[in-house]
């Protein structure tokens, strides 16, 4: 029962009510008319008793059940917000439908089973019919994979920063991993990469590779290290006033 059948029910009990006590006024005057017939005054006072409950229950059913009562406007509001609720849920569901169709447009795979998984099966029943099912996991774009096999890790922390706000949890947090393995992978590469270059005497390879671990990681010691021998290597590439073994002790370790 819904806010907005209480007043019906409520007219109906009030309706009940009054013919059950009207009923029992017409057996109160059967009552007292045998009574006079009989000249019992015992059973005529009781009479009178019966006839002031009756008419005590009548006023109280009326004041209890009648529309004007201090719960009645209660019910009424209830029965609005109810509404209010309802229409803002299909207003949300509405705003949840364009969302994915949007996201469809842009790429994402699977758009019939993107839009079914956000639309309500109750709200839009002919949509999102129980024959389709949302995509257990959902996959990162292409361009997501292309940029962490390219060591593109800029591009892949701009991409994820974009999805913070349209994917859900579980997907953000998977792909923080992925961004995590692969930042650490071209890491130790990077890291690799600028020992060997120093040892072998390419300053000019030795100093991109700096600038690209100062660039995608300016916390980490190699980077550190880089800005520390950068002048040796600037110096040793523009006069050679510095010889290998100088910028190779300079490295720690």
């Amino acid at each position: 029962m819904t806010p907005h059948d209480v007043p019906r029910y409520v007219r109906h009990a009030r309706r009940f009510t009054f013919a059950l006590a009207t009923l029992h006024v017409l057996l109160w005057l059967y009552v007292m008319y045998r009574t006079a017939q009989s000249g019992q005054i015992g059973n005529t006072a009781i009479g009178a008793i019966f006839l002031l409950s009756v008419i005590c229950l009548w006023s109280l059913c009326d004041h209890l059940l009648g529309a004007q009562v201090w719960w009645m406007p209660l019910l009424r509001r209830s029965a609005e917000l109810e509404d209010r609720l309802m229409a803002l849920e299909r207003r949300v569901e509405a705003l949840q439908a364009s969302e994915a169709i949007d996201l469809a447009a842009e790429g994402q795979p699977r758009a019939s089973e993107l839009v079914a998984a956000t639309l309500s099966a109750h709200s839009f029943p002919r949509l999102a019919g129980n024959a389709v099912r949302a995509p257990a996991q959902d996959d990162p774009p292409q361009s997501w994979r292309d940029a962490l096999a390219a060591g593109g890790l800029d591009d892949a922390r701009q991409m994820l920063e974009g999805w913070r706000e349209r994917k859900s949890v579980d997907f953000v947090a998977r792909r923080e991993a992925e961004l995590a393995a692969a930042a650490r992978s071209t890491f130790e590469q990077l890291r690799a990469r600028f020992v060997s270059q120093l040892r072998e005497g390419d300053f000019y390879a030795a100093l991109a590779t700096g600038r690209r671990i100062s660039s995608l990681f300016p916390r980490s010691r190699p980077a550190r290290d880089f800005e520390r021998i950068r002048p040796l290597l600037q110096r040793r590439i523009g006069a050679g006033g510095q010889s290998e073994e100088a910028l190779i002790d300079a490295l720690p370790g």
